[in-house]
């Protein structure tokens, strides 16, 4: 008796390894029993596909003969004119000499033949017709070569190309207008029912520095270029609040459109500044420079490991950034007083320009 006591006293004290014991056991048996049946199941599947044979299964091929063909159509017959003719431009196609004349006489826009889409000249992200002049998305001029463009009443002639003049390597790069030189930062308004009465404090920007002066509706605002505040309008500040109201200065300067200034915001107008780059055909280091509408520009660039300087002036920027070469009495060219587009630098320019001179 006493002895199957201590036997049980020892078998309580070590029950839990003992039971690791048995499940160590059992998983053993287990993966015992899987290997076996998985190489079984291996040596059935393996002998199954001993007594398979691989034949050619005849396909059958459909004749003419075995068809009503009595309808027959050719591409004259499948011809509907989606668009009339187009002649003009169709010379210039990027596409083979056949495909050129084919569209030149019968036009396009057909079942066969769908309207004549590329990409554009300045971005190889947009698709335009191959007639188009002006794209609005880069807001460049797509085709070149004597084309002609209306500027207010004048019509500019735009040269090709020329590899000769420098204007041809330069691009455009940004532009932005100049801000006003001052701010409406605060009206008074001492009787509210008389604007005559009114003190508009407007701040003037010159550099670092600031200078505040107080004006009524008629003066002329200091350091401000020759501007005159000429009335004030109380705008709608909030769209889901009708009652708020802010002031809006209307300032104008001599033979100038009139200016809107809404109280504490800072108003573009003015000239317009285009940053340009040059992209020399010798691959060496693209410069950038500022150059205005109707004011004298320099290109400098180094040709054939020669400096070359020429003058230009930006004479017009509504459909396209056009420059006019300058003459240059101890320099004549020929292309002298000629107009050259200057087009976007496009991310398919930028490619383009790396290609090429990594293989140079």
């Amino acid at each position: 008796m006493d002895a199957l006591k201590k036997i049980g006293l020892l078998l309580l004290g070590y029950y839990d390894k003992l039971i690791l014991g048995i499940l160590l056991l059992v998983l053993a048996g287990v993966m015992i029993h899987q290997t076996f049946s998985m190489r079984r199941t291996i040596d059935t599947i393996g002998g199954l596909g001993g007594g398979l044979e691989l034949k050619d299964k005849p396909i059958p091929v459909l004749e003419e003969e075995q068809f009503d063909t009595q309808i027959k159509l050719t591409r004259e017959d499948l011809w509907q004119d989606g668009m009339q003719p187009t002649l003009e431009g169709a010379d210039k196609l990027p596409v083979s000499v056949e495909m050129r004349q084919y569209i030149m006489a019968k036009g396009e826009g057909s079942l066969f033949d769908p309207p004549v889409y590329m990409y554009s000249s300045n971005s190889d992200r947009s698709l335009v017709h191959y007639t188009t002049q002006f794209n609005p998305e880069t807001r460049s001029q797509e085709s070149d070569g004597g084309m002609k463009i209306d500027t207010g009443g004048e019509e500019i002639t735009i040269e090709e190309p020329n590899e000769n003049a420098l204007i041809t390597y330069v691009y455009l790069n940004s532009q932005r207008q100049t801000p006003l030189p001052l701010i409406l930062q605060n009206v008074t308004r001492v009787n509210p029912m008389d604007q005559s009465t009114w003190d508009f404090q407007f701040d003037i920007y010159s550099g670092r520095s600031k200078r505040s002066h107080m004006v009524k509706i008629g003066d002329t605002i200091p350091d401000s270029g020759g501007f005159v505040l000429k009335g004030v309008t109380m705008q709608q500040a909030d769209p889901n609040a009708p009652a708020q109201q802010k002031p809006v200065a209307t300032i104008q300067r001599e033979e100038e459109d009139e200016v809107e200034v809404p109280l504490r915001e800072r108003v573009s107008h003015g000239r317009t500044i285009f940053t340009l780059i040059t992209l020399p055909p010798d691959y060496s280091r693209p410069q950038t420079f500022n150059a205005v509408l109707n004011q004298p520009f320099a290109v400098r660039m180094m040709i054939n490991s020669q400096p070359r300087t020429e003058q230009y002036e930006l004479i017009s920027a509504d459909s396209a950034l056009i420059a006019r070469k300058l003459a240059d009495p101890a320099n004549p060219k020929d292309y002298d007083g000629k107009n050259f587009e200057v087009k976007a630098l496009t991310d398919a320019v930028k490619r383009e320009y790396m290609l090429n001179k990594q293989e140079r």
